[in-house]
């Protein structure tokens, strides 16, 4: 696990003491960002289910304006401080300790608009299209909003979630990397 380009590049970040934390791994964290690259540049960046931040520190290395870290495991967030702090990368980072649920309600109530949404939610729960309808319904989305969902290859996500579009899927092995876009209005 390493940062593989910008500011931060080829600082290895600390991986998780075990198996509960599924981090994306560099050939799948490289696949998604240079598949974004262009968009990422002084975008506002939302790391769901943040694990090791690994994705979010990614961006932030890349020159993201702003990266919001959320997950409700203490050994995430200390992993994810500890990240920010070896990457040098905290200033422009807020880590949020909370359930994703409580996360998407606190960044509405802010005024937060995001143009990139990493969800790498636990495998099993089937729970993307439910945040994305969460995260469209709180009004932090714009029409230039990408969402980027990491699954188990069982898991099938519908082509449409609300206004948002699924263009490109991407398997590795036994996951599954979906790419979703606001529908563009005539």
């Amino acid at each position: 696990m390493r940062v593989i380009s910008g500011k931060a590049k080829g600082l290895k970040l600390i991986p998780p003491n075990d198996m509960k934390v599924r981090p994306t791994t560099d050939r799948i964290k490289e696949a998604i960002l240079s598949a974004i690259q262009t968009d990422i540049y002084e975008s506002t960046v939302l790391d769901l289910f943040a694990g090791t931040g690994g994705l979010g520190i990614e961006a932030l290395s890349r020159g993201a304006s702003k990266v919001y870290f959320v997950d409700n495991s203490k050994e995430s967030i200390k992993l994810i401080n500890d990240n920010l702090n070896k990457t040098k990368l905290f200033e422009d980072a807020e880590v949020l300790f909370m359930d994703a649920t409580l996360a998407i309600s606190k960044l509405a109530r802010e005024g937060v608009t995001l143009d990139i949404i990493f969800l790498d939610p636990p495998y099993g729960k089937a729970m993307i299209e439910h945040i994305i309808i969460e995260l469209v319904d709180n009004n932090l989305v714009n029409s230039n909003t990408i969402i980027i969902a990491e699954h188990e290859i069982e898991l099938t996500l519908s082509e449409k979630i609300k206004s948002f579009y699924k263009y490109k899927e991407k398997k590795y092995g036994n996951i599954i990397i979906s790419f979703f876009r606001s529908e563009e209005e005539d």
